[in-house]
């Protein structure tokens, strides 16, 4: 509750363009135990860093899908390239937003820009390098396997284990490293670029697996085998 809180002092959205600015909390009881389950609702009003109004919408959305790359790359294995991406324009140590960012983050941030770009591009690069196991198709993948007692989904129908995997284009990664310290704004020019019919969430299911994609760069699927 009290990180929620802290949240809220970051960013107010026009009342036009949101929902509820609510901070939800649950504490699930142990079988057994003295306490009871808890939810809390609160809604703090306290005063955000910035305000979106009715005329930065536009801004705002093109910030967030940048943001979405940037969390598809740290999802898919390049937690550096999405920390270069999403850092707020402008953000020095004297910024009131520092004090939202985690310590790792204030470390990477406090490095000189000429390290943070040598870092990622490595980071890029040396994933490149590994891309015979990791490619699946234009994807460069990350993925993870769980063994599970036999379950039977269908009639004859038995799996043995579920199959995590992420991926992120290859070309889009390639984009980013070439772009060195200008890799915000290729990210932007990458995610301005996309259709809008392919802007959306999609699921898809095939066989035994079940899919998410989004923008045509990032997926993430469950293969159940």
């Amino acid at each position: 509750m009290q990180t929620g809180t802290q949240q809220k002092l970051g960013i107010r959205v026009d009342p036009g363009h949101r929902g509820e600015r609510l901070v939800i909390g649950i504490s699930l009881a142990a079988e057994g135990g003295d306490s009871n389950t808890e939810l809390v609702v609160r809604d703090p009003d306290e005063e955000p860093i910035t305000e979106i109004r009715k005329g930065d919408v536009p801004r705002a959305e093109e910030i967030m899908k940048r943001l979405s790359l940037a969390r598809a790359l740290n999802l898919t294995g390049f937690p550096q390239t999405g920390f270069e991406i999403a850092w707020p324009e402008g953000l020095s140590r004297t910024s009131p937003e520092m004090e939202f960012l985690s310590q790792a983050e204030r470390k990477s941030l406090s490095r000189s820009a000429e390290d943070r770009s040598r870092a990622f591009q490595e980071e890029i690069y040396s994933e490149m390098s590994a891309a015979p196991r990791r490619l699946k198709g234009d994807f460069l993948t990350q993925e993870v396997r769980f063994d599970l007692p036999p379950i039977e989904l269908d009639p004859g129908k038995v799996i043995t284990s579920i199959l995590c995997r992420r991926g992120v284009r290859k070309d889009v990664l390639l984009e980013l490293a070439q772009a060195k310290q200008e890799v915000r704004e290729a990210a932007s020019d990458r995610v301005k670029a996309i259709p809008e019919g392919d802007q959306a969430i999609s699921f898809r299911e095939e066989g035994n697996s079940t899919r998410v994609e989004y923008g045509g760069y990032f997926f993430s699927e469950l293969v159940f085998e």
